[in-house]
């Protein structure tokens, strides 16, 4: 459908970049990437399209070139929530915890509801061991969100094991992990 598109109009960047999309599913990663920057050849100001681009470079690894398309975005789209959540998560991995605790928080601002970027947050804090912000990050996801099972699951291991001793809550712990694990049958409750 989208080749068609394409051969219809080869300058149909949307096109290109839903494309990139599908062959992406297929683990066509170079010709995904191929389709996005011919959308983005057409249409620079793709934010959409960069987004796309950063994704499938983050998923290899090629972080500056991901934080590059990120960046690019959100100029183009600067209330894009999902590229502030993928560049923090891009700053993460290079170690620059504060920038990315900054854009996780930017994307909550700019959508409350956010839950990728509500448990991205709390994960960097329980890593930094601001225990209890981090709880309280976990508890707001979970209240929008209660089936969300990597959030009862950090939840349940932040309160059985936190080095915080006025954080644990041994109880809870275990009633989040029963929980998480009734919804996933009893496999892996984290992924």
């Amino acid at each position: 459908e989208y080749q068609k598109a394409i051969d219809a109009d080869p300058n149909y960047a949307e096109a290109h970049n839903g494309l990139g999309n599908a062959l992406l599913k297929q683990n066509k990663i170079d010709q995904a990437i191929g389709h996005y920057r011919k959308a983005l050849a057409v249409k620079p100001d793709y934010a959409e399209a960069h987004l796309n681009l950063g994704n499938t470079m983050f998923a290899q690894a090629k972080l500056d070139e991901a934080m590059a398309e990120y960046r690019q975005a959100l100029d183009v789209k600067p209330g894009y929530a999902e590229a502030y959540n993928n560049l923090g998560l891009a700053l993460a991995n290079r170690g620059q915890v504060e920038e990315a605790l900054a854009h996780y928080q930017k994307a909550l601002e700019i959508q409350p509801g956010y839950t990728d970027a509500r448990y991205n947050l709390a994960v960097i804090l329980y890593q930094q061991v601001r225990i209890p912000e981090a709880i309280t990050e976990l508890r707001k996801l979970l209240d929008v969100q209660p089936e969300h099972t990597p959030a009862l699951n950090k939840l349940a291991w932040v309160l059985a094991t936190s080095p915080v001793k006025s954080t644990r809550n041994a109880t809870e712990a275990v009633e989040l992990a029963q929980r998480a694990a009734k919804l996933t049958d009893h496999r892996d409750a984290g992924s």
